[in-house]
């Protein structure tokens, strides 16, 4: 290690003095960090090819013989049973048959194919057009960018240790992956002995916060969204994915949860997917392999992977990469549970696990139906106030969405649920019409909705647990115009609300974003319901044209603008300010200015950030010379409204951020 060249010489291919703290050649650059590690041995992916081929015949094994026992199976029915099979087919041939006879859960893709299949087939030509579109939209992925094996450099200690206090104030059921005294102590070893894993944790834990904080600013969400792109993607490389550690899983899962907050589609998952390939690989869902990391930090891990693996199950639709029958990991959570502070979290994963199973049957199975009414009671779930600062309203809208997928064969049931998780989003996100507050009343009488501070109370929000599913059921309906309203919003009203709230709260995400999408596919139903029950109307092809995703850019659309309806979100001016990751990097970093270019000038008493993010831009600017940083918790500040800046242009009483 004492003839090692630093890493910043070793990668100029320059002469090092090897002078320690810092060599001579570092010094002479002010800013520049001189860094001591062990060069990164090279990845013989060839190799790791071929010792793979093993497992790899294993599994073709294995699946060729799942094959084989049903062919025999098919083969050994009786004949009298496949005669009669096909006579009762024929006779029910001429009878209407479902549009879609699909397995598992269903996501943003195949709703909208079976969505435009059920319409096509009910004869409503006119919209094929804007069906078409809906498809084609649904179906588009952004590709991940690719990844480069390069030293991360540490942002500032103090900037990290404050992004970790608040990161564990904020802590739920899917990023409580910490031990918290192993984390500071991890701080201060990273600090003194560098480890490229760690670094890329921490940079990801002060990326979550950032974005929980500007995201409570609101006005700034988009120009901080947008740039991240690029430098997130950076941090993914063959270490992390490859590395049998615990802290690369825990990584993994923090990087999935800060892809989903502002990434496409699809990269969210695909980071979680390789965080549970990982964990199985170290045998982390095996209790009998045991490795040196904490048992209680294994568990908490562990339990994270559970739960989010089943929440993307069910509020995406993709596949699970942890099969609860493997090394009885449904039954080690029942375990976990009892001691656990998520322990609600746990047992409604559970629920879903057999929602996922029942969802690749054709059986009727009531058994998840009851054990979602037994937590319901045990829970008291709708026995309490629900608010928007309250995680319990995002629990509320997971439950109905899990049981919504669970009624496949009450549509009544679920269309039920449905309109519950329409108001309960326009209740979270400050609609306080009096007709909404009865209509939530009537379909659950045990809660109360009440919309609360602006303050988000973990880094999900309602939109990520809101069912898809339901907004289809709901549409079906309309267009078959045999569903009776039990509320007093009709269900046609209840989505063009819906629509207005998901574009007021999507404008400033990248055109990209998975809620963006959504936002738009929710204003192009609307206009297929329009087209089919107006189909006369020559001004509905222009609007599907302004509705085409590639005539714009950066703007999505809204169909809610064309209504007479009156929208409880005003439209907000463009904020003066702009933040960006890049700009508060180039600030920190010794690397100098980001490659995408220099940074937006910011001033940041125009900000309008909360303690946190304004602590850290005072220390990268020099505004306060103490390492320490002393900052008010969340808990001291819930009660107190919000800064307004002058890019925010909301009328008194509108009900955003009152």
């Amino acid at each position: 290690m004492s003839d090692l060249a630093c890493t910043r010489c070793r990668e100029r291919k320059i002469r090092c003095g090897r002078e320690r703290p810092h060599c001579r050649s570092c010094e002479r650059e002010e800013g520049v960090v001189c860094v001591y590690q062990n060069p990164v041995k090279r990845v013989n992916h060839l190799k790791l090819l071929c010792d793979s081929v093993e497992l790899l015949q294993q599994r073709l094994t294995s699946i060729e013989s799942h094959f084989s026992r049903l062919h025999r199976r098919a083969d050994s029915a009786d004949p009298a049973e496949l005669s009669e099979f096909r006579s009762a087919a024929a006779e029910n041939s001429s009878a209407p048959r479902p549009a879609v006879h699909r397995r598992g859960l269903p996501s943003l893709a195949s709703l909208c194919r079976d969505f435009q299949t059920r319409v096509l087939r009910a004869g409503h030509t006119v919209a094929s057009g804007p069906l078409q579109q809906l498809c084609d939209r649904s179906t588009q992925l952004e590709p991940f960018p690719p990844y480069a094996d390069v030293t991360v450099p540490l942002l500032p200690k103090a900037h990290v240790a404050t992004a970790i206090e608040h990161f564990l104030q904020h802590v739920d059921c899917q990023t409580d992956v910490f031990d918290p005294q192993h984390l500071r102590e991890q701080l201060d070893r990273v600090y003194a002995e560098h480890d490229d894993v760690w670094a890329i944790c921490f940079k990801t834990i002060t990326l979550i916060v950032l974005g929980l904080e500007i995201t409570q600013a609101g006005a700034l969400i988009g120009d901080f969204a947008r740039s991240l792109l690029p430098n997130r993607a950076a941090l993914v490389s063959s270490r992390l994915l490859t590395t049998l550690r615990l802290v690369n899983v825990q990584t993994l899962i923090l990087l999935s949860v800060a892809a989903q907050q502002f990434d496409p589609p699809g990269w969210a998952e695909l980071m979680f997917a390789n965080a549970c390939l990982l964990a199985r690989t170290m045998g982390l869902h095996n209790p009998s392999v045991m490795t040196d990391e904490s048992t209680q930090e294994r568990k908490r891990v562990l339990q994270a992977l559970y739960i989010r693996d089943r929440r993307l199950c069910i509020s995406r639709g993709t596949p699970s990469w942890l099969p609860g029958t493997e090394h009885e990991l449904t039954l080690q959570m029942a375990n976990i549970a009892d001691d656990s502070p998520h322990t609600d979290y746990v047992r409604l994963a559970m629920i879903q696990d057999e929602v996922y199973t029942q969802a690749h049957t054709s059986a009727v199975d009531h058994k998840a139906l009851e054990w979602l009414a037994q937590y319901a009671s045990q829970s008291g779930l709708f026995n309490a106030p629900i608010s928007s600062v309250n995680s319990q309203s995002v629990r509320v809208l997971e439950f109905l969405a899990t049981r919504i997928l669970a009624s496949k064969h009450d549509t009544a049931q679920a269309r039920l649920d449905a309109q519950a998780s329409c108001l309960l989003v326009l209740i979270m996100h400050g609609d306080k019409g009096q007709d909404v507050a009865e209509a939530f009343q009537t379909l659950l009488p045990g809660a109360t909705g009440s919309p609360g501070s602006d303050t988000p109370s973990s880094f999900f929000s309602a939109l990520d647990a809101f069912s898809l599913p339901g907004i289809f059921l709901l549409v079906d309906g309309i267009l078959q115009s045999n569903a009776q309203s039990s509320i007093p919003i009709s269900d046609l009203d209840l989505l063009h609300r819906l629509s207005a709230c998901y574009t007021e709260q999507t404008a400033r995400m990248p055109s990209t974003h998975y809620h963006r999408k959504v936002s738009w596919i929710l204003d192009q139903l609307l206009l297929v319901i329009d087209m089919i029950r107006n189909p006369q109307d020559p001004s509905l092809d222009c609007l599907g044209e302004e509705l085409h995703p590639s005539s714009h850019n950066s703007e999505l659309p809204r169909v809610a603008d064309t209504t007479d309806l009156t929208t409880p979100w005003p439209p907000r001016a463009p904020s003066s300010t702009s933040l960006t990751w890049d700009t508060w990097l180039s600030s920190t970093s010794p690397l100098g200015p980001s490659p995408l270019g220099p940074p937006t000038p910011m001033d940041p008493t125009r900000a309008a950030s909360p303690d946190l993010l304004t602590q850290m831009l005072a220390v990268s600017q020099g505004l306060d010379g103490s390492e320490e940083l002393h900052w008010t918790s969340m808990l001291e500040t819930s009660g107190r409204k919000r800064r307004r800046t002058d890019g925010d242009a909301l009328a008194p009483g509108s009900g955003i951020f009152d």
